[in-house]
């Protein structure tokens, strides 16, 4: 009759564990320890082990005893060093893709977004998950945008194999990359051999995270005259500097140097998180249109710029075109 009760003892004695501990386990080649930390360590982890102390009654001479567990974990411990490097990774390039609310929003951060929670509720995930992105929606006024293009690309690419091509496209839009930060402004997006930027929308935060620079309601005119032309001013930097840099990288087919042209739009705009499949963060309304007619209508190596972004009052000194002719625009005084 003793033996169940032992052993029953002997269950609940067991049925917690004292401690679990997960040890580096190391060699070294010599038997000193380095004196200072800045030198370089001659430890070497060879693997990761687990100890586990669970306390146990004896069944014979009961007596508390402790049984230790040792399990090598070292494979475990290593997919998830590779899992947090990954992790980490990931995050650097959504902090380069996305504004912070952004990021907050979609690892379901509650208290860095305010999101209705009657509209999580849904029974239909796709139609809950449409009406929350439709709260990351941002109106923004006296916003620049920047299109840019190749001149003769299309005829290029018809001559030269697909990865001349996007050597030569990496290369160029490599060097604009490095002047995003330089001059203050928010890469939107490339299309084939488009580069769109924008002004007075983003900046970064005290943490390098990106940030709405200004916002707010359509039927409120909080943004100042000042802060439009000061990211007319960025913009317009960032584009005469692009015309300068891209004359330092040739065409593959003729070995001549790329000639781009630029166009130009200040307006409101609206900003969002469009789709749940490689979402991506978005600028609509009339201003990108614009913007993208007067790229489509400026002269090779020039900037074109609409009669709104000419008001704003900046050192710049522009020539006027006469008036262009705009597809669904009309006729357009620009510069």
């Amino acid at each position: 009759m003793d033996a169940p009760l032992h052993n029953k003892a002997n269950e609940e004695a067991s049925a917690q564990t004292l401690v679990r501990l997960s040890i580096a386990v190391h060699h070294s080649q010599q038997d000193k320890l380095p004196i200072q930390e800045e030198e370089e360590s001659i430890w070497e982890v060879v693997a990761w082990h687990e100890v586990e102390a669970v306390p146990l009654l004896d069944p014979v001479s009961r007596k508390k005893t402790l049984l230790l567990l040792q399990a090598d974990i070292s494979l475990r411990v290593e997919r998830e060093l590779k899992l947090a490097a990954l992790t980490e990774a990931q995050l650097s390039m959504l902090e380069q893709m996305f504004p912070r609310h952004v990021i907050e929003y979609m690892i379901g951060n509650p208290d860095g977004l305010k999101v209705r929670r009657g509209d999580m509720d849904l029974e239909n995930p796709a139609e809950s998950s449409s009406i929350s992105n439709n709260n990351l929606a941002t109106w923004h006024q006296g916003v620049t945008i920047m299109f840019m293009d190749i001149v003769g690309f299309t005829a290029m690419s018809k001559e030269v194999h697909p990865s001349q091509v996007m050597a030569f496209l990496n290369a160029l839009f490599t060097l604009f990359d490095e002047l995003i930060d330089q001059y203050n402004v928010y890469k939107v997006e490339t299309a084939g051999d488009c580069y769109i930027v924008a002004g007075a929308l983003m900046s970064q935060d005290d943490e390098g995270f990106l940030v709405l620079e200004q916002a707010g309601d359509p039927r409120q005119r909080s943004q100042t005259r000042s802060q439009t032309s000061h990211g007319f001013c960025q913009v317009m930097a960032f584009a005469k500097a692009i015309l300068r840099c891209a004359k330092t990288v040739t065409m593959p087919h003729n070995g001549k140097p790329t000639v781009v042209r630029v166009g130009m739009h200040t307006g409101p705009v609206v900003t969002g998180l469009i789709g749940t499949k490689l979402p991506k963060f978005s600028i609509f309304g009339d201003t990108m249109n614009t913007a993208s007619r007067m790229e489509s209508t400026s002269q090779p190596g020039c900037i074109h710029v609409t009669e709104d972004t000419h008001n704003l009052l900046t050192p710049y000194t522009f020539k006027p075109t006469g008036g262009v002719d705009v597809k669904g625009k009309g006729l357009m005084n620009t510069f």
